[in-house]
């Protein structure tokens, strides 16, 4: 007998066993992250009985495992490091606190070259707006345009040199920030570029959280967008309401708004889940995990809402 040859089929044998153990397992893991699809079913049948239509896709099973991230602001008498580091980077110099004005919503400044002449203005704004541009480069009419750019309509995915200044301003920027700025894409604009990024944070969009950079002759003129005021870096652990639960939650915010115990033909057309900033109190704000649900009424009314993965609460309608 040829005991080498045995050796062979048995370590093929024992390699395919931990071959097929190895893919189980991973299926087995995989599928504890989602809903089942027995349960799937019978939530669809029991919503549409509810008056709610729904085709779960593989994002809706996810059953998401996120924890909420706490934000230290600066004392209410301090310039926000964040800010202070975007307007620097933006003019390529260094701020001095006492440049920096208090508005009634923020912060503002006005940044001069050496020869004491007006360079440019940065503000942060209420609801953590900021804006940086520079003086004669950009006009009241195009900041007001940009400011209202949102980074989620279609655009341009080929990249450009533009698209290499706008992306090594927000890394340096940014840096070290917790929350990543993604590239989005960008669009022609007054002869030269919007360049929009969107936030992340634990690989899930941040919402609110843009920037919109305007390049021209190879030059950042403009900066526009929201930002957060600190570092994402405190996490707490919490619990997550699934996609069906929040259905249901969804059915009766939908009952009590049109004083109804019954709804009729609502379709859900899209539920993803994001995270959302909350400014809870003066000095902590927080992103929680956010279920954000778009829906069409049975008149055709089509509405979105962001209602909070922790407590089921709808904290905005979109």
């Amino acid at each position: 007998m040829n005991f080498s040859k045995v050796k062979l089929v048995v370590c093929i044998g024992l390699l395919l066993v931990n071959i097929v153990f190895a893919f189980m397992t991973v299926r087995l893991v995989g599928n504890k992250n989602y809903i089942s699809e027995d349960e799937v079913m019978l939530a669809q049948k029991h919503l549409a009985k509810n008056g709610i239509t729904f085709i779960f896709d593989k994002q809706a099973r996810r059953l998401y495992d996120l924890p909420i991230y706490s934000i230290e602001k600066s004392a209410s008498d301090g310039i926000p490091a964040i800010y202070k580091r975007m307007t620097e980077v933006f003019f390529d110099e260094l701020t001095e606190e006492s440049d920096y004005i208090k508005t009634p919503d923020g912060y503002s400044v006005s940044v001069k070259n050496e020869k004491g002449i007006l360079v440019g203005t940065s503000s942060l704004l209420g609801g953590n707006r900021f804006e940086c541009y520079r003086e004669d480069a950009v006009g009241s009419r195009e900041i007001r345009e940009i400011s209202m750019l949102p980074c989620v309509l279609a655009l341009s995915k080929e990249k450009s040199e533009r698209t290499d200044l706008a992306s090594n301003y927000v890394e340096k920027a940014l840096r070290g920030n917790g929350i990543r700025y993604t590239y989005c894409g960008e669009r022609e604009y007054e002869g030269g570029s919007i360049v929009s990024f969107a936030a992340e944070l634990s690989d899930t969009a941040v919402m609110n959280l843009y920037l919109n950079v305007y390049v021209k002759k190879s030059k950042i003129q403009c900066v526009i967008g929201c930002i957060a005021e600190g570092n994402a870096e405190k996490k707490y652990d919490c619990d997550i309401i699934d996609s069906i639960d929040i259905l249901y939650m969804l059915r009766d915010e939908i009952s009590e708004k049109i004083n109804s115990l019954t709804v009729e033909n609502i379709r859900i057309n899209k539920i993803r889940m994001v995270y959302k900033l909350y400014g809870y109190s003066p000095t902590e704000d927080y992103l929680v995990p956010t279920w954000v649900i778009e829906y069409t009424d049975k008149n055709g009314n089509v509405e979105t809402v962001a209602m909070d993965a922790v407590t089921g609460e709808n904290t905005e309608s979109l």
